[in-house]
Order: C-alpha cells, then sequence, then structure tokens
C-alpha cells in the first residue's frame, strides 16, 4: 500500500467520524467493558501502581472514555478538543485507513490486537507503517495479510 491509495489527509473536523469508525470496527461494547474494569480498578485505592500500569498498557482506553462522556453528553467533540484526543484521531485515522485497505484476514488480526489489553507494540508497528507511507514508500502487512499460519514472524511489514 502506498499513500497515494489513502490520499485523504486528517482534518481535524473529521474527528468525531474517524473515532466513531474505530470504535465500530473494534466494538463499543469491548472498550466500554475495559473502561469499567478500569474505573473499578482506580476506585481500589490500595492498587494505584496496578492501575497506572493498565492505563500505560492501553492508553486509548481512558481516551475513549473521554470521547464516550463527551459523545453521551451532546457536547461536539471539536470544541472539547485537546492534545490527547487529536492524537488519538490521528492515530486511528490512520488505523482506519489501513484497516480499509488490507485483506480480510489483516483485518481480522488488526481488530484482535487493538482490542487487546496490550496495544502497544501494535500502535508502534502501526505508527511506524504511517511514516513510511507519509513518505511515499510502499509498506506491505506481510505478517496480517498472510494466510499461512504456519509463518509467523514479528513485524507487520
Amino acid at each position: 500500500m502506498k499513500l497515494n491509495q489513502i490520499k485523504d489527509i486528517f482534518f481535524d473536523k473529521d474527528i468525531e467520524t474517524e473515532i466513531s469508525k474505530f470504535v465500530e470496527i473494534t466494538g463499543e461494547d469491548e472498550w466500554r467493558r475495559k473502561i469499567n474494569a478500569l474505573e473499578a480498578q482506580k476506585r481500589n485505592k490500595k492498587a494505584i501502581c496496578y492501575t497506572n500500569y493498565l492505563i500505560s498498557r492501553n492508553p486509548y482506553i481512558e481516551l475513549l472514555n473521554k470521547f464516550f462522556l463527551l459523545r453521551d453528553q451532546h457536547k461536539l467533540i471539536l470544541r472539547n478538543l485537546d492534545e490527547n484526543i487529536l492524537r488519538l484521531g490521528a492515530d486511528v485515522f490512520v488505523i482506519n485507513k489501513i484497516y480499509f485497505c488490507v485483506n480480510d484476514n489483516a483485518q481480522r488480526k488488526i481488530k484482535a490486537a487493538l482490542i487487546d489489553d496490550s496495544i502497544k507494540p501494535f500502535l508502534f508497528e502501526m505508527r511506524i507503517a504511517a511514516h513510511y507511507l507519509t513518505h511515499g514508500y510502499e509498506v506491505e502487512f506481510v505478517d496480517l495479510e498472510r494466510t499461512d499460519a504456519q509463518k509467523i514472524t514479528h513485524d507487520y511489514f
């Protein structure tokens, strides 16, 4: 895949649409379950370090919680943007574009990686892919698109 296949540019005004697409792909119920589990853990004052560890493993939980709260209160996302929500929007923009350009096998693997409790390694790979895409390089998602489960690599592209 090359950037010219995903010609779109991320604009702030599209942030709500992009995050909503991402939530649709990964499942809103799954994210709300993770948010509720984290909120329950936060109430346990004896497990502050463990709570911070959980937050660090999946930084999208708190960001999507903020997004859901704004949306549930019928507030405009664009008017309530902060740096973290903007970063989430930029990340999911790239993830959405990649998701819709790969085959079904890769889509299943991307979805599984995104709803995993520890998504940081996957996000790192997606950010590297996005970097190469934006600089005009072609990126092949070899491991994600592979149907042969016998051959496993540790890189997505």
